[in-house]
């Protein structure tokens, strides 16, 4: 009776160690190793989609270049200047905008302003100022009195127009100086440095006895 008891229990050992040392290799050498979690990045939903939005509405984007842009800016909601240029690069980081063959306008009280084009405009996203360079030629509106200047720019904390080395056609008469300013809340013009007018002079017809 004990021989057979024996057997009956050597019989069911077996099995159960050969499953043993199956369960051991399969864990230790089959089995997918877990690797110890890593630390969870929150990212600030909010604060992410705020600053795309400041990107995506600030003309001063990462290092792209456009081509046919469009810039207006705007101060109490209200247009105070629009360029448009054949091409755009810009620079994020130092908040300048270059706009290439430009073209635009300054708008002064009520319907008038100040047309140009000029081979560079510069804007400075960062002192909010924009200024146009090279051969610029302009006209004043509605007035129709064209003008060239070796530069324009514009500041927003000033509000004021300036143009340096300008020469102002108006009618048949024509007047140059150093600088002309032009304030955007009136319709007055202002000439400085060595200001020469230029107008035709007509004598008057001496009566015939």
């Amino acid at each position: 009776m004990k021989r057979i008891i024996g057997k009956i229990f050597s019989a069911a050992t077996v099995p159960v160690v050969v499953l043993g040392l199956a369960a051991v290799t399969y864990l230790l050498v089959f089995a997918p190793q877990r690797r110890p979690a890593g630390k969870i990045e929150i990212k600030d939903r909010v604060a992410e989609e705020k600053k795309k939005e400041k990107e995506d509405n600030d003309p001063g984007l990462t290092n792209i270049n456009v081509e046919k842009p469009e810039i207006s800016h705007l101060v109490d909601g209200q247009v105070v200047w629009t360029v448009s240029a054949d091409s755009v690069k810009s620079d994020v980081k130092s908040g300048v905008t270059k706009l290439y063959n430009s073209n635009g306008l300054f708008v002064r009280k009520g319907d008038s302003g100040l047309e140009f084009s000029g081979p560079l405009a510069i804007y400075n996203s960062k002192t909010k100022s924009v200024r146009v360079e090279g051969e610029v030629k302009g006209k004043l509106v509605p007035e129709d009195s064209s003008l060239t200047a070796g530069s324009i720019s514009w500041e927003e904390k000033s509000g004021k127009i300036v143009a340096d080395k300008v020469r102002l056609a108006v009618g048949e008469a024509t007047a140059a100086g150093g600088r002309m300013e032009l304030n955007q809340k009136d319709k007055k013009v202002t000439l400085s440095g060595g200001v020469r007018i230029e107008a035709p002079f007509a004598r008057p017809r001496r009566k015939v006895k």
